[in-house]
């Protein structure tokens, strides 16, 4: 299994331990304004990876060398408050729209009346 088996002090049988390693690592943070102190802070809201993991990790087998000094480290902005933000204006552009679009219509028919009123009474 590739494992390190330790045997118990006191007994029979023992324990395997399994090991993993750092691959590579993901941070997701938010940036927040406070404009009542006039500051901001960058909120961290957990990892990038499948289930909200904070790395990737690769099983390590006893007798290998591991060297952990380029491990890439990434920094991502959460968007999700982004996507909130424009899913509110989607919803009301769905339910503004049509209102402006009837108001265009009604405005585009009463300057036709207004103008065909203005060449009768300008030619009489």
């Amino acid at each position: 299994m590739g494992g390190v088996y330790r045997a118990l002090k006191l007994g029979e049988g023992g324990r395997c331990y399994l090991y993993n390693i750092v691959k590579r690592i993901c941070l997701m943070v938010a940036y927040t304004e406070h404009p009542e102190t006039a500051s901001y802070t960058w909120e961290y809201r957990g990892g990038c990876y499948q289930g909200g993991s904070i790395a990737v990790y690769e099983r390590a087998y006893p007798g290998e060398e591991y060297h952990f000094d380029s491990i890439p480290i990434e920094i991502r902005e959460d968007e999700s408050l982004y996507n909130s933000i424009s899913n509110v204006e989607a919803e009301i552009d769905s339910k503004v729209s049509p209102i402006f679009s009837y108001l265009s219509y009604f405005c585009l028919f009463m300057s036709f009346i207004s103008a065909i009123l203005f060449a009768v009474f300008f030619y009489k």
